[in-house]
């Protein structure tokens, strides 16, 4: 049973795994055989924490976002449209986190399947979803300099840029442990299989946009033969 103790941990441990990150990686593999459950959760709560992160950064970074959805939505530049646009900023957030959680549980099975079946390596595929929750706890100061862009665009490109390598670092430790390779190897293996895994995402993304236009225009030409014979 999931108590309240248990949420607290969750909600807080984005924040307790990025301040451990940032003293050592030793963090990393302490964090592999987080068990199937309590991982998953964690998942979860990492997407929520990287969409929130990464929207804010990008309210601060280019604040006319704020007004270009409020004409998207039609809403007057008085009165209740900030609460309105709130809850649509809100709301987005919230649909980015559940695409997000959706794309790493898919990442995550892609390359596993790349790396055990195309590289032959062998490794669990819970501790590389605990990898990638790790390494993810980065994106907060990842989003903190592109938040800083806004003030200057050099040093807070420095910044993101900086913890972004910190990041690939992580995640080339992480995947030499769990695929047993050296570190500069895990590094190798981790950007084949994502770049393997993106081309083959890619190709799934098109198969399945051009089923959607091909079921789109049946469903247009069955619909006009309707209109007709409705005339």
């Amino acid at each position: 049973m999931h108590t309240d103790k248990d949420f607290r941990a969750d909600w807080a441990g984005y924040w307790c795994t990025l301040g451990r990150l940032l003293r050592g990686t030793r963090v990393l593999h302490q964090q592999l055989d987080i068990p199937l459950e309590q991982g998953i959760r964690r998942s979860r709560w990492t997407a929520l924490w990287v969409a929130a992160l990464g929207v804010a950064a990008g309210l601060i970074a280019c604040p006319d976002a704020w007004a270009a959805l409020r004409q998207a939505l039609r809403l007057p530049a008085e009165g209740w449209a900030f609460m309105a646009t709130s809850a649509a900023w809100v709301a987005l957030t919230a649909l980015i986190a559940v695409a997000l959680y959706g794309f790493l549980r898919l990442y995550t099975l892609v390359t596993h399947v790349i790396a055990t079946n195309v590289f032959k390596t062998r490794g669990q595929r819970l501790r590389l979803l605990n990898v990638e929750c790790t390494a993810l706890t980065l994106t907060a100061p990842v989003s903190a300099g592109v938040a800083l862009t806004h003030w200057s665009v050099w040093g807070g490109a420095l910044i993101s840029s900086a913890f972004a390598l910190y990041a690939a670092w992580v995640m080339g430790l992480g995947y030499a442990a769990v695929f047993h390779k050296r570190p500069l190897s895990g590094l190798g293996l981790w950007l084949v299989t994502s770049a393997v895994s993106g081309f083959v995402l890619l190709i799934g993304a098109l198969a399945v946009a051009v089923t959607a236009g091909v079921l789109s225009l049946f469903f247009l030409v069955v619909l006009r033969l309707f209109v007709h014979r409705g005339q």
